[in-house]
């Protein structure tokens, strides 16, 4: 016996089997080659309908057919029974192949495995196995489920009428439908343990895409979003959306201004075709960019030589609601003199000083080089601003950023003509020019230890930081001579025998130590330090300075994890499992924190008091 299950809403039960034969006390060559399906009604205990169907089928030209074959083809391994009217319709899934058995409801035995083909209705197939499949209780809505997702499907006597994709949790998952609705409940047990519903009513009864935790873009207009910030302004949370409509092709912003006493949602167009957008706080403008192909000759043109240019504009008073139409105005542009690839912007901020938006990228070429722009762009006079494109003859790839505030930038890069070889750059980004203040060239062999000593008085300028290094792999009297004894236990603190690249960030009486991809090992304030594994984030620098808590986040087990900040004790351990954080911050206050994904969505996580229920808001 493979499995007895209960038919949703009846006294029927399901049951099946792999069919075997003894022949003269052997097992027969066929066994497995066909199993058997019995529905039983359980009121009067009679067996009401016996079905063959082929044990394993593969898919060929088209076709799904039975194959006989102890090693090719896909095996049984969900069935799941569906009534409707005079037709009996069976769900079934063969590895990752779904679809439906129909047969008349007056045939109370058949034999389908030579005549598969016309009676099965072949609905989906995966790029993974299929783990698992619900029903809901009047069996018009089928929910499927493989590593990568999960499908909700409509079907009439066996055809697939519409489906729609839902954003479920990353993890293992279980699916159940609640009793007389259209409730989906998925349960991620691995990861975070967590409980989602998703309403699928509207799925049921109209023909529109629709998933429970947000709505699904709108496949008519074709709009895509394709970029997230967001900022506090006076301490209210605020989203931006920067969404393309391909069909028509421009661009709109969707501003969501999350008050206490609900969230107001303003839409604009734009002029421009813009691919990045950024807010900061307290800052009533957003900066917008977008790169634009160009020749720079007739000759460039001819031979199909694109270069690029970088415009960055400012959109003023975007909270307003006046006019559906914004008013972008240019700020800055700048043209590379490269055949551009890739424009990604490693940081962002504005600095209050001199009133300037900053701007740091990463220039991917085609050839896979990587140069960094840094923009000093002061919108009241545009004179001032400034721009340095840094090219120098060696060629560097996969760059990284390791510490950057409003006047420093330090970023480590692979050397393209050497793959043993990284190199940790210094930039100042002053006040009248910006410079590239040291570099230092290490081997990968030998790894490198890196102290980023940050003032707490110097309020400007780059004394406020200093920068010491060493190779990591010396042995221990070498790296106890050169770094004393306080922080030859720190570097040493976690003994993870990859990381051999560390990087202590010090400031006052906290510090922390990552490694270079911002992943961080140790967390610390004056004696007191906190180990971590490989998979903590800390999402930006700007969270290592907490004023209350410390924020981390484990992607191992999708965890939000908040300590408190002196004496890192762990105060609030949530599970964050449906979806998977890359940046967050927090208001001035810490009492509240925005969270954003890689799918252009957010959270707003509070404090709320007891009486009060616990909610998040996402869009």
């Amino acid at each position: 016996m493979k499995r007895c299950q209960f038919v949703q809403n009846s006294c029927k039960i399901l049951l099946w089997y792999f069919k075997t034969s003894i022949i003269h006390g052997d097992v027969d060559k066929n066994m497995g080659r066909i199993c058997k399906l019995e529905i039983w009604d359980t009121c009067i205990w009679q067996r009401q309908h016996k079905i063959k169907v082929p044990a394993k089928v593969i898919h060929t030209d088209g076709i799904i057919q039975p194959i006989y074959s102890d090693i090719a083809g896909a095996a049984l391994s969900h069935v799941k029974y569906i009534s409707q009217q005079d037709t009996i319709v069976i769900a079934v899934v063969y590895g990752n192949i779904f679809g439906c058995i129909s047969v008349n409801k007056s045939n109370h035995a058949c034999d389908l495995v030579s005549q598969f083909v016309h009676h099965f209705s072949h609905i989906y197939q995966s790029f993974q196995s299929i783990d698992s499949i619900a029903v809901s209780d009047d069996r018009k809505l089928i929910a499927i489920q493989s590593l990568d997702e999960v499908l909700v499907f409509t079907i009439m006597d066996g055809i697939a009428e519409k489906y729609v994709k839902i954003d479920a949790p990353d993890g293992s998952r279980k699916l159940l439908f609640i009793p007389d609705s259209y409730c989906l409940l998925i349960y991620e047990y691995d990861n975070s343990q967590t409980l989602y519903e998703y309403n699928l009513t509207q799925f049921q009864s109209k023909k529109q895409l629709l998933i429970g935790r947000q709505l699904s873009q709108s496949n008519e207009k074709k709009e895509n979003v394709i970029d997230i910030s967001y900022t506090f302004i006076n301490d209210t949370p605020v989203i931006m959306q920067l969404i393309r409509n391909e069909l028509e092709g421009y661009c709109q912003v969707k501003v969501h201004t999350q008050h206490q006493d609900g969230k107001t949602v303003l839409l604009k167009n734009l002029k421009g075709n813009y691919h990045r957008c950024f807010l900061y706080d307290d800052f009533t403008s957003a900066i917008l960019v977008s790169a634009y192909p160009y020749y720079l000759n007739s000759f460039a043109s001819n031979h199909g030589m694109q270069f690029w240019t970088i415009i960055v504009a400012e959109l003023a008073h975007f909270q307003q609601n006046e006019e559906p139409q914004a008013k972008e105005k240019i700020i800055a542009q700048y043209k590379i003199h490269d055949e551009m690839k890739e424009l990604i912007i490693l940081e962002t901020t504005y600095r209050h000083q001199d009133k300037a938006i900053i701007i740091v990228a990463n220039i991917k070429c085609i050839n896979n080089v990587e140069r960094t722009l840094i923009m000093v762009i002061n919108y009241n006079y545009p004179e001032l601003t400034k721009i340095e494109y840094f090219d120098d003859e060696n060629l560097y790839e996969l760059t990284r950023v390791i510490y950057f505030d409003d006047y420093n930038l330090i970023t480590r890069q692979w050397l393209s003509q050497d793959p043993c070889k990284r190199i940790i750059k210094w930039y100042e980004i002053g006040l009248d020019c910006i410079t590239n203040k040291s570099q230092q060239m290490y081997e990968i062999g030998t790894g490198l230890a890196c102290k980023i000593q940050v003032s707490v008085w110097s309020a400007y300028a780059s004394c406020n930081v200093t920068v010491e290094t060493s190779p990591f792999d010396l042995d221990d009297g070498q790296f106890l001579q050169i770094w004393g004894h306080r922080y030859f236990e720190l570097f040493k603190r976690v003994g993870v025998q990859d990381r051999n690249e560390r990087f202590l960030i010090e400031k006052g009486d906290d510090f922390v130590i990552l490694d270079p991809y911002q992943d961080v090992l140790v967390k610390g304030h004056k004696k007191q330090d906190l180990p971590f594994n490989l998979s903590t984030q800390i999402f930006s620098i700007d969270n290592i300075w907490p004023d209350k808590f410390y924020f981390v986040f484990d992607r191992n087990v999708k965890k939000v994890r908040i300590y408190e900040a002196e004496s890192l004790q762990l105060l609030q351990s949530f599970p964050f499992g449906y979806f998977t954080p890359t940046t967050m911050k927090w208001n001035r206050q810490q009492s509240l924190f925005i969270l954003t994904d890689a799918k252009y969505q957010y959270s707003i996580i509070g404090q709320v008091s007891a009486q009060d229920e616990f909610c998040d808001a996402m869009d």
